[in-house]
């Protein structure tokens, strides 16, 4: 709510004009009551707005015309807002967080003492980046030159809690800091456990306001739209009214203004897209949406969707749900599982485990890393008669006829009935898959007819909700009496939808000359088929002769389109063939998969060629889903042929991918170890060896030569993380580092050692025995000092080392002492010898600089620790100056919050500190300590009316601010120094710190307004220019400022910033998006330019005029000014940003890639073009450079065809069959 000076600032500027909706908006904040004729409560005043009289509002009187201009603005605003609703936003968000989870979450098994729990499926997350080529070989061909970047790989892993901790609320993500964050993985792998423990995570340890949104849920409408057609309407409705009024709507805006949203986005995969692939859909949503650019989104998505449109996620750090490990993590799983059960089934799990382990039981291993999938084989297991399925088919069909045997007692159903809602329920699911489109939540109408009504009698709707096939997940949108439907999960859908599916035709019927013809179709080249294929092709009641021709059809597929479709069509083959494992000529097919992965011999230059990444990145993926054993076999083969160590290296890491353990792989793994002449390539496959064979002692000896040997500390660094992993309690792996330690001349390799032991081999013994001597004075300051960083590494999980460190405590010299106590308080937090011997240290040292080192280490390890809290308790009482005694009360605070006398000693020094600074600095400590603490609050607001001294003025407003946010009286502060003081910089931080607490403040805004106007500094403008961008969106006056500062400014760096500032406060608003494109026009700075249609993109997605601007720059600096190329590629790039929709954007893209012979032009040419391409946009891409994909253009200009091909098959992925065909013969 507004203050007094402000409401009468934003009066004035509705009088004279200048008020804006940011003004109206806190003005509705204000005006809280009415007694329903003449009287209102605006603030804290009672203002008569009768007819005719004066207004008054405190000490100011508003008189005629004056008078009637703010009584009826003031009417206006309370016709909208008779009654002001406050709303909590996080507890209503909270609220419908629990609602949506309990939708999300099924029922199935959640009854008679077995449930899906959520802790139990929790699985590593791997950073997705673009992998950067290793090394440059010294024969590099003409094609490799143009490669960047090939595939994708895992950078980085994170546990659960690493991931909540380091991502989301450190902020560690190398693209978005946070702010965009995509998780993806295959069907069952926990995406929408994951988000549903983030949001309950993000809930409680940041308190945000956090929107759950089942994208399926859109059905056509825009996010956006979404948010405030259902959603906030669904909160108005709570809250008791019909609809959300207009303040409702205005305090949600600031939600998100304020940054305060997290919208969590689950399953892109089911959300509806008109055009293209639903991922650049909500990409470009986002982009465009001038809400959701200032929350924070993390989305969920399947694989195989991400697989073909993971590129429209430009602005989203990728995390993959990584598998479950084999035999670790599967059978601590298998444990947990049957451990939960009422009767502790231990036995039984153990039996399972048995069975897994049994040769022969590779296939259903591989299923089974995956949560759900393993969660049903559980399932099965404890309710079966023990016996493991082969195919995943066959795991789901073990679990659906378990599942009604175990439901009996509750429903029982005969034969008959069960085959009857199979059925139903198979043609419920490949109808909605075909033909809805939200596929996976499914409308009552819909359901009913296949299933019936749901009361009618022997209904089989009314079956499948009762046994929990089906749940209801939400109403109609319109129509709250009819319900949605979802099946228990999707994964279900796709098995129900394969049950019902007779004939191969279903999923492809080719028409070679005619695709468009009404009897083709090309399902299986639609994404949301891919998983019912595969259920499909794991059936045993299928004919072998119908999985064959499918196979082959594919595998043999003709599209008449330079093969773009072929390479879809046999990749699905060689999927297909892990799950038809009797195919006869499936070691033909992989064959061909490998060749692609790798590369081809060039008879006529003599040598090796790679393929087009597209291809070779979709051939190495293939890899990892089809035959595992056929291509482990084949990837032996490359290894033992190959002479070309970098296409080994690849080999033994796809081998260790594939993750198939045979006596061959091993040998093949090892010949390489010992042939190879890189490191990288020994390193890579000591990691395959290491995965695919447990410790063993070929792979372990590698890894330790190069961690000893290689001058590489990254290289090192991964060798000894490999150890960890591949060799825990190694007696060798143990006894070589345990040698470094001790002979090492190079402490990094000491350091690492020291840390790799207390991992693999905790509480070593010959640790602290080498590194004790090491800290005497017989050796240099450098090494005892790095021996005592050694040992509080080792101390972690090592009680010797705190041992010998709390022994130099006692006898060595001084600067030893200090180190020493720095680093026990390192140590494990609450060590009790740690922080004895600290306690004897404090109470001892006459030295005042090691005592103030042990309180600080006693903050750091001595929480709720009794010893530790008396000594420092005993220290205060007899300490004799103002700011020890401040920094033990301190850490007091810290250590038992609230105590007692640490409060009572701050408060003392609080009354008897003379010092204005110093009193100060108490009261902030205070506030820690003991927060809202009111001798605190009392204290600064005495030395805000009594200071002297004007640069701790200003220190003293913003430390009562942070103890009691809103305290008027230090707002009242801020706003004298801006009008009184006559120091500058004061003015500054006043003005800065009022934008901070209340964006758009007027006040504040003027003071920044008149800066633009009388500073003659750059940096002043800048800074300016900065200020004025934290305003609330819409603040007319300053955007009309800003603009001028662009028109009247030289600098290039003001430019750049005020251009950032009007896409943050120059929304919809005319003036500053003629601003912006004049600045395009102008500008010749690359960086400017770019931030100026970054501005444009969110202020006016989509401007034809700026997009016509660069069009005519592009054509005329290409055709006279070649010398100008960097204004090209930026303009280029720029494109790419707002051009979407806009035809000439596209052709002038198109013509500058005919026209130049820059690469890099060529391609920042088409990575625009993949960004706008969408729709008609297609057709004309693809007719455009399909004429670059000829064998001359392949010799000449090898970059320019890989480039068409990249374009061209992005088009692929967003296409149909039909659509594309025509587009090529278009």
């Amino acid at each position: 709510m507004a203050d007094s000076w402000e409401l009468l600032t934003i009066l004035d500027c509705i009088l004279n004009g200048s008020a804006n909706e940011g003004d109206i908006a806190r003005l509705r904040q204000s005006l809280t009551t009415s007694d329903g004729k003449n009287v209102v409560q605006l603030g804290k005043y009672n203002v008569n707005i009768a007819d005719a009289k004066d207004i008054h509002i405190g000490d100011k009187v508003y008189e005629g015309a004056d008078a009637e201009t703010i009584r009826t603005i003031l009417r206006e605003v309370f016709s909208q807002n008779t009654q002001h609703v406050e709303i909590n936003w996080h507890d209503i968000s909270q609220t419908m967080l629990s609602e949506q989870q309990r939708l999300t979450t099924n029922p199935l098994t959640s009854v008679e003492g077995i449930s899906y729990r959520t802790e139990q499926v929790y699985v590593p997350l791997g950073l997705v980046e673009r992998k950067k080529q290793t090394r440059r070989r010294e024969d590099v061909s003409p094609e490799q030159g143009s490669e960047l970047y090939r595939e994708t790989e895992i950078t980085q892993t994170f546990e659960h809690e690493k991931f909540l901790e380091q991502v989301l609320k450190q902020r560690q993500s190398p693209k978005s800091q946070g702010k965009r964050i995509a998780i993806i993985g295959e069907p069952g792998a926990g995406k929408t456990t994951l988000l549903q423990q983030i949001a309950r995570w993000v809930s409680v340890e940041m308190t945000p306001m956090v929107i759950w949104v089942s994208l399926a849920d859109l059905h056509g409408r825009e996010l956006e739209a979404y948010l405030l057609e259902v959603w906030l309407q669904a909160v108005a409705r709570k809250v008791g009214q019909a609809e959300a009024s207009t303040q409702i709507k205005d305090d949600f805006v600031a939600q998100f203004n304020q940054g305060l949203v997290w919208l969590l986005l689950d399953g892109v995969d089911e959300m509806q897209a008109i055009v293209g692939n639903p991922l650049g859909e909500i990409e470009r949503q986002i982009r465009t949406g001038t809400l959701l650019q200032q929350a924070r989104i993390l989305l969920s998505c399947r694989l195989n969707l991400w697989d073909v449109g993971s590129n429209a996620l430009d602005s989203f750090d990728n995390y993959r749900t990584l598998e479950f490990c084999y035999p670790q993590q599967v059978e601590q799983f298998i444990g947990n599982w049957f451990g939960s059960l009422p009767s502790a089934e231990t036995q039984t799990g153990q039996q399972l485990c048995a069975a897994l382990r049994v040769s022969g039981q590779e296939r259903i291993r591989d299923l089974v890393k995956n949560p759900l999938r393993l969660t049903l084989l559980c399932f099965n297991w404890y309710l079966g008669e023990g016996k493991l399925p082969e195919t995943k088919t066959g795991l789901y069909e073990q679990f659906v006829g378990d599942f009604y045997e175990w439901k009996k007692g509750q429903f029982a159903t005969t034969g008959e009935q069960r085959r009857r809602l199979n059925a139903a329920l198979g043609e419920l699911a490949r109808e909605a898959i075909d033909k809805e489109a939200t596929r996976f939540r499914l409308r009552q109408e819909f359901v009913c007819n296949y299933l019936g009504e749901p009361d009618d009698a022997d209904s089989l709707f009314g079956l499948a909700l009762r046994l929990g096939w089906l749940n209801k997940v939400g109403v109609e949108t319109g129509n709250p009496r009819k319900g949605v439907y979802a099946f228990f999960h999707p994964t279900f859908q796709e098995y129900f939808a394969a049950l019902v599916i007779n004939n191969w035709y279903f999923f492809l019927n080719h028409i070679p000359e005619n695709p468009s013809h009404p009897d083709a179709n090309y399902r299986i080249f639609e994404f949301h088929f891919k998983e019912v294929f595969l259920l499909w092709l794991g059936r045993e009641d299928v004919k072998k002769e119908q999985k064959e021709a499918l196979i082959y059809k594919l595998s043999g597929f003709e599209d008449g389109c330079h093969k773009f479709y072929q390479y879809q069509a046999f990749f699905l083959a060689a999927i297909g063939i892990g799950e038809f494992r009797s195919f006869h000529t499936a070691d033909v097919i992989v064959a061909q998969i490998i060749k692609w992965s790798f590369c081809q011999f060039d008879i006529e230059n003599q040598r090796w060629q790679k393929f087009i990444e597209p291809i070779l990145e979709g051939a190495q993926a293939v890899l990892r889903e089809t035959d595992r054993k056929i291509a482990a076999s084949a990837m032996i083969r490359v290894i033992q042929i190959s002479n070309d160590e970098e296409i080994q290296r690849e080999a033994a890491e796809l081998l260790g991918q594939i993750d198939y353990s045979t006596s061959e792989a091993v040998v093949a793994l090892t010949y390489l170890l010992h042939s190879c002449q890189n490191d990288y390539t020994r390193l890579k496959a000591a990691e395959s060896l290491g995965k695919i064979s447990p410790g063993n002692a070929k792979a372990t000896e590698a890894l330790l030569y190069l961690f000893q040997t290689s001058q590489n500390q990254h290289l090192r660094k991964q060798a000894v993380e490999n150890l960890e992993n591949l060799a825990p309690h190694n007696s060798t792996v143990i006894a070589t580092l345990i040698h470094l330690l001790k002979n090492s001349q190079n402490w990094d390799i000491r350091e690492q050692a020291v840390e790799s032991l207390e991992k693999i081999d905790p509480g070593n013994a010959e640790i602290v025995s080498t590194l004790l001597p090491l800290t005497s004075n017989n050796h240099n300051r450098n090494t005892r000092w790095r021996a005592i960083e050694c040992l509080g590494k080792a101390a972690f999980t090592n009680p010797q080392a705190v041992t010998a460190l709390v022994h130099l405590l006692q006898t060595s010299q001084k600067r030893t002492q200090e180190l020493v106590v720095e680093t026990l308080g390192t140590v494990c937090n609450g060590n009790p010898e740690a922080v004895a011997a600290l306690i004897d240290r404090l109470q001892t040292s006459e030295n005042r600089d090691t005592r103030k080192q042990v309180v600080k280490s006693l903050g750091q390890i001595g929480a709720g620790n009794a010893e530790a809290i008396s000594a420092l308790s005993n220290l205060l009482h007899n300490c004799q100056d103002w700011y020890s005694c401040k920094e033990i009360a301190e850490t007091l605070g810290k250590i038992d919050p609230g105590n007692v006398e640490a409060v009572s000693a701050l408060i003392n020094l609080l009354h008897n500190t003379q010092d204005e600074y110093g009193c100060t600095s108490v009261a902030e400590t205070l506030g820690k300590v003991h927060p809202g603490n009111t001798e605190a609050i009392s204290t600064l607001v005495n030395l805000l009316h009594n200071s002297r001294d004007g640069h701790n003025y200003m220190r003293i407003v913003e430390t009562l601010e942070k103890l009691d946010p809103g305290n008027t009286e230090a707002i009242a502060a801020l706003f004298y120094l801006l009008r009184n003081s006559q120091d500058e910089n004061e003015r500054w931080k006043a003005a800065e710190k009022l934008g901070e607490i209340y964006p758009g403040n007027t006040e504040a805004v003027a003071f920044f307004i008149e800066q633009i106007h009388y500073a003659q500094h750059e940096y002043i403008q800048q800074l300016t220019a900065k200020c004025l961008g934290r305003s609330t969106p819409g603040v007319t006056q300053a955007v009309g400022d800003l603009v001028q500062l662009l028109q009247t400014s030289q600098d290039e760096d003001t430019r750049w910033q005020v251009a950032n500032s009007l896409g943050k406060i120059g929304i919809g608003i005319a003036e500053a998006i003629a601003a912006l494109i004049h600045l395009l026009y102008v500008s010749r700075d690359e960086d400017t330019r770019s931030e100026a249609a970054k501005s444009l993109e969110k202020i006016d997605p989509g401007n034809t005029e700026a997009a016509a601007i660069l069009n005519r720059q592009i054509a005329i600096f290409h055709a006279t000014k070649p010398s100008k190329s960097d204004i090209c590629l930026a303009a280029a790039k720029i494109l790419g940003n707002i051009g979407i929709g806009n035809s000439e954007a596209i052709d002038t893209l198109i013509e500058l890639f005919h026209n130049s012979k820059e690469e890099r032009i060529q391609r920042q040419v088409i990575s625009s073009l993949k960004v706008l391409a969408q729709g008609n946009f297609f057709k004309k891409i693809i007719s455009c450079s399909k004429g670059y994909l000829t064998d001359q253009v392949y010799q000449s200009e090898i970059h320019r065809y890989k480039l068409c091909y990249s374009i061209i098959w992005h088009c692929v992925q967003n296409m149909t069959y039909p659509d594309f065909y025509s587009a090529w013969y278009g």
